[in-house]
């Protein structure tokens, strides 16, 4: 270290230690540092800056928390408002957010908790079950779900009988599941069944929207007749 350098270091220091109540380290900041010798680096190029974080294009907008619709740490219910027969087991399930302009900024991939109608008017039935919207995640107003009901389930069978602009949801999350950020990877082979099928929905969604996407998805080559069907 130069003495110029060397004197200004010291300045500094004595600077930091002089203020009171502030949130400098005082001189004891200083103790057994120096300067690299081996560039250009001096004291004058120490400098203070806010770092922000690079936005990912998938990323959900930043909102205010009045006008984020769920919550992770709360149930909050929605009203149905559209349902319709898929096949003769799934049905697809709309509620409405609270304004038709309101995000519901979900990550991607992430599912909610639903749960019915309880007697209190003020939470839900303790019964819940994570399913995944398939709808955008940046897609205004509403938030489709494809639920297929189960003969033995406990909760989809119940939620195929709710009947559109009279019943309601009640919804927590989201919980994230994968996290996919543009251009991850080089290459997407998607390959779902079952309950699977609804988060790789999302994820296409997420991809497809963007046209700065340079990887999509490719679906699996035909499989062999020898397969399991």
């Amino acid at each position: 270290m130069n003495q110029t350098a060397h004197r200004r270091l010291h300045r500094l220091a004595a600077c930091c230690q002089s203020l009171r109540g502030s949130h400098c380290q005082g001189a004891d900041f200083f103790k057994g540092r120096s300067l690299s010798t081996g560039s250009k680096s001096s004291i004058d190029d120490i400098t203070i800056s806010k770092t922000t974080q690079a936005k990912d294009p998938l990323s959900p907008p930043p909102t205010p928390a009045a006008s984020f619709p769920f919550s992770p740490n709360e149930w909050r219910r929605f009203p149905l408002v559209a349902s319709a027969d898929h096949t003769h087991d799934t049905k697809t399930m709309d509620v409405a957010l609270p304004s038709p302009s309101t995000h519901p900024n979900l990550p991607v991939a992430s599912c909610v908790l639903l749960a019915l109608d309880s007697s209190s008017p003020t939470s839900p039935s303790p019964l819940s079950r994570p399913y995944t919207p398939i709808s955008s995640p940046t897609a205004p107003g509403r938030l489709s779900f494809l639920i297929k009901a189960y003969p033995d389930g406990a909760l989809s069978p119940r939620l195929h009988a709710l009947q559109a602009g009279k019943d309601g949801v009640w919804i927590k999350g989201p919980f994230l599941k994968f996290e996919y950020s543009k251009n991850q990877f080089k290459s997407i082979l998607m390959l779902a069944a079952g309950t699977g099928i609804t988060p790789m929905v999302q994820c296409l969604h997420a991809i497809f929207s963007d046209p700065g996407t340079s990887n999509p998805p490719s679906l699996p080559p035909s499989l062999p007749p020898s397969f399991p069907p």
